[in-house]
């Protein structure tokens, strides 16, 4: 494996992305064996009357906030810490929407390590890593320094970037800064803990339904458009001559079908984790064209 320059993570893989930063053996065990194992009580429904409007969510998330704390520790933060320090560049961002803001907001999170080690509190960290996750309707957000965060993937489902000034590239950058070195190459990885287009399903004609079974399409679509997005920003890059820019995707294979359609099913969970580790053992999994 690299030791990639960045990392980031939206929803769900804002828990992986930490991991992956990290990047030894033993974080990529730690993290598959979590969600390997999940708990009946990382989601329940808010009792009875879970529907009520005044309810943040249909459901809390306590077992995975006590799992996700107790992994997120003070030594944690500390090893995130040292490894952005080792070569004095890398950064890990953890993307979560700005519900007020109606924006997308990347957090530092190497920042936020830091802040947990100065003042012996990783609750910052945590609730980085929880807000990004949070479903919106499903799971609760959470308040981060006076403003509501929610689930990553409302705003943009990975992190690239996105558009910015010519003069802002990392290509225009370099050139600026190193004006008689070649610009290096520049890679992106994004992993999709998802099937990139929606799979067919008959849906009932009831509102409940319509309203579920479009947002998901909406949320597939918006995903398949941003790394469409992403190809033609690296084909703009390469024709300015401000370096190469290599893309390359992977997600749930469209065959793959979950063995229920449950929050963290233990079974489920084991088989993706299964399929991750075959997927990721064939380099020809790599999609190098936009989908």
């Amino acid at each position: 494996m690299p030791k990639f320059d960045g990392v980031s993570g939206v929803s769900t893989g804002a828990f992986i992305a930490p991991f992956a930063f990290l990047g030894t053996h033993a974080d990529y065990e730690t993290i598959d064996r979590l969600f390997r194992n999940p708990k009946p009580d990382w989601v329940e429904q808010r009792g009875m009357f879970f529907f009520l409007p005044e309810n943040a969510s249909l459901a809390d998330v306590p077992g995975l906030v006590r799992d996700l704390r107790a992994q997120a520790d003070l030594q944690f933060a500390e090893r995130i810490g040292q490894a952005a320090s080792t070569d004095g560049h890398r950064v890990l961002l953890i993307q979560a929407t700005d519900i007020d803001g109606g924006t997308a907001h990347a957090f530092d999170a190497v920042a936020a390590a830091r802040e947990a080690v100065a003042t012996g509190d990783t609750n910052l960290l945590s609730n980085i890593l929880l807000s990004s996750a949070a479903i919106p309707g499903a799971f609760p957000p959470r308040e981060i320094r006076g403003r509501l965060y929610a689930d990553g993937g409302i705003a943009s489902n990975f992190f690239y970037g996105g558009p910015m000034d010519e003069s802002d590239t990392f290509g225009a950058t370099w050139r600026r800064e190193h004006p008689n070195a070649p610009i290096p190459k520049t890679r992106y990885w994004v992993i999709i803990n998802e099937y990139i287009e929606p799979v067919p399903v008959t849906v009932q004609p009831t509102w409940p339904a319509i309203v579920q079974r479009s947002l998901y399409v909406a949320v597939r679509s918006a995903e398949a458009i941003a790394l469409r997005h992403l190809y033609a920003l690296a084909e703009a890059i390469k024709l300015r001559g401000d370096g190469d820019v290599e893309v390359r995707w992977v997600a749930v294979p469209q065959t793959w079908r979950p063995l229920t359609d449950q929050f963290f099913d233990e079974a489920t969970m084991r088989r993706l984790s299964d399929e991750g580790r075959r997927l990721g053992a064939d380099p020809k999994s790599w999609n190098t064209k936009a989908p």
